[in-house]
């Protein structure tokens, strides 16, 4: 894959060395001293995979507040995935990208995981 993505080698690369912080997508700063690693390893991944995973994570908060603006009802929220309630009304030019699929069912709610 990296002879595919040459440009993500790199940035992998860069994140091996650098400053004791890293920032994600939206500049985001984390803290990582060389100190807290057990391994090389350890540091490479940690160094890699926060910008990518807080990116997520701060994706699905801002899709959140949004939706909470413009009244939409936050139904579930699993990791990195959100399913919401609420009205949407697509531009004509856009209405052929999602077009609409009426799946009426009932979901009861429950007090229990089962």
């Amino acid at each position: 894959w990296k002879a595919t993505y040459p440009v993500a080698e790199q940035w992998m690369k860069d994140q091996e060395e650098g400053e004791e912080w890293i920032e994600n997508l939206y500049g985001r700063r984390c803290r990582l001293p060389d100190e807290i690693y057990t391994t090389w390893k350890h540091k490479v991944n940690c160094r890699v995979c926060y910008p990518t995973q807080s990116g997520a994570a701060e994706i699905i908060k801002r899709i959140m507040l949004e939706c909470e603006k413009i009244g939409m009802d936050q139904a579930l929220q699993v990791h990195d995935s959100i399913l919401i309630e609420g009205r949407v009304e697509l531009p004509p030019e856009l209405a052929h990208i999602c077009p609409e699929i009426h799946t009426p069912f009932n979901a009861p709610v429950s007090p229990y995981w089962s």
